[in-house]
Formats: structure tokens, sequence, C-alpha cells
């Protein structure tokens, strides 16, 4: 799984944006918390290398890995509904949606395969797509079932990440 549309899909996927949407307030603390989960997920994805190497872990068991990360958030999502953390600063309760490690292992699996950049773009579009669904007067259960649906991307975009990262090995 390369290339840009791969790299999107395992990302918005991972990142979930209707997950956050639910659980996040739109405010401006929320989004600098938001925001800044995206940049520390970025900021470790450009590590990837030297992490990689200093563990002795190759790219393809570390997709592989990735992908059962992605998919196992996938599945959660899907048999429930997430939890919502309400205790503490807006900013650090928008840091603990975004930051997660479904996100952090995605943008280091996609870093590795297809650089920087594309982590980065990727990940914008995640933040700005939770953005909209915040914005957007949604019918009632509308954004559930759209999470539920990115679930479902999420654990095939996992299982599909597993698969290539054993074939390449």
């Amino acid at each position: 799984m390369t290339g840009f549309a791969a790299g999107l899909v395992i990302l918005v996927s991972a990142w979930n944006p209707a997950v956050v949407a639910e659980r996040s307030a739109a405010t401006t603390a929320r989004w600098l918390g938001l925001a800044a989960a995206a940049v520390a997920a970025v900021t470790i994805a450009l590590f990837t290398d030297p992490i990689l190497s200093g563990l002795d872990v190759s790219i393809p068991t570390f997709r592989t890995a990735a992908g059962a990360v992605v998919a196992l958030t996938g599945a959660r999502w899907l048999a429930g509904s997430p939890p919502r953390p309400d205790e503490g600063s807006a900013t650090l309760l928008g840091f603990i949606d975004g930051a997660t490690p479904a996100v952090v292992a995605a943008a280091m699996a996609v870093t590795a395969v297809d650089g920087w950049w594309m982590t980065v773009v990727t990940t914008a579009i995640a933040l700005l797509a939770t953005l909209g669904l915040q914005r957007v007067d949604a019918a009632p259960g509308s954004v559930a079932w759209l999470r539920r649906l990115i679930a479902g991307v999420a654990v095939a975009a996992g299982v599909a990440l597993i698969y290539a990262g054993i074939r390449a090995v």
C-alpha cells in the first residue's frame, strides 16, 4: 500500500474525524490541542528512520504492526462508542483526541514508505475534515454512522497494511 490515496485512507481512517468531532466541542482551545496532536504525530513521524533503526525494526515489520494497531482501533470504534474524556483543560482534551497510538503508528508507517510530505498533507486533510464535521449541522445520528463507516475503512486499511507488510518481508 503506497501512494497518496493509500496514505490518505490510512491516516484519515486512523484519525477518524467523526470520532474526534463527536468527542470534541468546537472551541478554540480544543482546536489548539488537535493541532498540537497533529504536529506531534508529524514530528514523531519525521524521526521514523532513526526510531526504527534504533529499535532494529524493518519497515515491513513496522507496517505490519501499524496495520494491526489501526485495524484494532477501527474494530473498537465499530464495537461501541468511543470513550469521552471530559476532565481537564480543553487544549489537553483536544490533544488526547488527536494523538492516539493509531494516528502515530499510521503516520510513521506512511512516512517510512512514502516520505514525510505525504504524512504532512494527509494529516492536514484529516484535521480539516474534523473541522468540517464540527462546523456542519449534521442530522441526528449521521455522525455516528459516519464514525462506523470510517471505522470499517480503518479495519480494512489496517488489514491491507498488515498484508502489505507481510508481503514485503
